[in-house]
This record gives C-alpha cells, structure tokens and sequence, in this order.
C-alpha cells in the first residue's frame, strides 16, 4: 500500500521553516547591530541637497555608520537634524569636526567626521552612560562656502561688466574718430609714397645743407666780430671829429652785412616751406641759395682782410698810403 504524500502540509511546513530562518537571521543581524552601533544626530546648517536614507557617515574617510533619517531642526527652520547610527567605539570628541562632502561627479552626499581630541570625553559613551542620543554640530559645507563664494564673484563680475559696457558706449565715439583719423593720415602717407621717398634719397643733401648753413653762419659771426674789432682800434686813433666820418663809414659797412643777412633770411623762409612739403624743388632752392651766400661771405671776408691789414682805407680812403710828415722848413 503506497503512503500518500500530503503537499500542503509540506509546502506549509516549508513555508514555517524559511521564516523562522529568516527571523533568526534579522534577529541576529538586530542584535548585532544595536550591540555594535549607536545613534548620532548631527546638526547640519542650510541645505543637504544629496543627502539621504543610506547615505554613507565617514571618519577620516572610513565608513563608520549611515544616515537613518532627516528632519528639520523645531527651533531653528535654518538647521537639518540628520540621525544617523555610526559604530560605538567611533572616536568622537566635542573637537570633532562634522561637514557635508559630495562624491565626485555623482552628487552623493555624505557625512564627513575628522579630528578630535584623545583626551577628551567620548560624546557616544557618555550618551550612553546618561542613555541620551549623542549630538554634534557640523560646520558650513565647503561646497556651500564654495556655492556663496562664486555667487558673489558673479555679482561682483556682473557689476564690473556693467561697467565696462557704460565705458564702452562713453568712448565708441572718440575711439571711432581716432582710427578715422589713423586711416586719414595712412591714405595721406599712401599718397605721398613717391615724395617720402624722394626725402629718403635726398637725405644726404639735406646733411649737407644744413651743414653749409651752419658753416656760412660762422663765418659771417666771425666776419661781423672781425668788423667790430677793427673799428674798435680805429677808435683809439682818431680824434673826435675824425671819428663822425670814420663811425658812418663803419655803420654803413654793417648796414651792408645786415641788408646781406636779412636778404638770406627773406630767401630762407619760403625754402624752409619747400623742405616741409618734402619737395624736390626745396632742395635745389637751398642749394641755389647756399651758393649764393657762400659768394658773399667770401666778399664779406676778403673785405674784412683788407681792412685788417690795410686798416689806413678806412680812416683816409685810397689805396692806404698814409702822408709822410717832413718836418724841414722850406725856404
């Protein structure tokens, strides 16, 4: 006789026997856990944007607990309760420090315990003793330092942009007249491409030109002190009377060299023009005249050697014999 298998009985019996194991087994993981851990609230100001149910607690970068809940602080609307459960033999001290840090690009959130002090109180074994939850304020999240830091670098940019756009609109005008201005004097350059370089060629003359005035004027100054000098030892020989003649003859004589300077001034003013405009002509003007005045200060000093060395045409006039006096009677 065949002994009937009663499938009910046996899927009950197998459904009793996989829940008592799965109660002994969160049994022993509750036990376990409330044995090892113990609760921590932290207090957390301003926003815990990332931080949530399972989020991670960490000391010194070791994960010592995680987040079991969040709320916000009754007394102070500002703060975030964060209760978390961490291990009991955790070293936290009244000198630890508590901050939100965040997981690379992800955004997760945690709770970041560091430092403390050995010789200080544990604050979880104390809350034990006292069978009270531990508690620790956590500092200003850098991340949130960082938010406030770049909010106000943003303000502060805005402004300086507001700034440079009124300064852009105060100087677009006298900016737009200058490079009129730029592009007016490059198109005058362009145009006169052919005189600049005539300058450029002629610039040896123009050297050489300015350094036959220079020698001209020299020696015109030194003819005109040869002059004064001259008439100062005519000076000392003459008599009152004799001097009226011999001074017009002298003033006459400087009014020469004067009508010849003012001749080279008259001469020299539209030729200077000439050299502005970068003209050709201006230089052969120049050279014209260079000529000229050469010619005449040659003049001017071969009459100052005369009289230097024949001083007599200036107090008697003639070729410079001066009267022998006889002192014989005659009879």
């Amino acid at each position: 006789m065949e002994t009937k298998a009663n499938y009910v009985v046996v899927g009950v019996f197998t459904l009793i026997v996989s829940l008592l194991a799965f109660g002994f087994v969160y049994w022993i993981a509750r036990f376990g856990e409330a044995r090892d851990s113990v609760e921590l609230d932290v207090r957390i100001p301003g926003s815990v944007t990332g931080l949530g149910i399972g989020s991670q607690v960490l000391f010194n970068g070791i994960k010592v607990g995680d987040v079991r809940y969040l709320h916000l602080d009754e007394t102070n609307p500002g703060m975030v309760i964060v209760k978390t459960r961490v291990n009991a033999s955790t070293p936290i001290t009244r000198s630890t420090e508590a901050t939100l840090g965040f997981q690379g690009l992800t955004g997760q959130a945690y709770v970041e315990l560091k430092g403390g002090r050995l010789d200080e109180p544990n604050l979880l074994t104390e809350a034990a003793k006292e069978d009270t939850v531990a508690r620790i304020d956590a500092d200003p999240s850098a991340v949130n330092n960082l938010l406030a830091t770049a909010q106000d670098i943003f303000a502060r940019a805005n402004s300086v942009l507001g700034e440079l756009e009124g300064f852009a609109k105060d100087a677009r005008g006298p900016l737009t007249d200058t490079i009129n201005n730029t592009k007016t004097f490059t198109d005058a350059l362009a145009k006169n491409a052919d005189v600049i370089d005539e300058l450029g060629s002629n610039a040896a003359n123009i050297n050489k030109i300015v350094a036959d005035a220079q020698e001209m004027m020299s020696r015109l100054n030194a003819a005109s002190s040869r002059v004064e000098s001259v008439i100062a030892k005519a000076d000392q020989l003459l008599s009152s009377d004799d001097k009226n003649g011999v001074v017009a003859q002298a003033k006459a004589t400087l009014a020469s060299i004067q009508q010849l300077s003012s001749n080279l001034d008259k001469r020299i003013t539209p030729i200077a023009s000439n050299l502005e405009r970068f003209s050709g002509q201006g230089l052969s003007d120049v050279q014209a005249l260079i000529g000229d005045s050469r010619r005449a200060v040659q003049r001017v000093e071969q009459a100052v050697t005369d009289l230097e060395r024949n001083p007599q045409r200036l107090l008697f006039g003639g070729p410079g014999s001066v009267p022998q006096y006889n002192g014989r009677t005659r009879h």
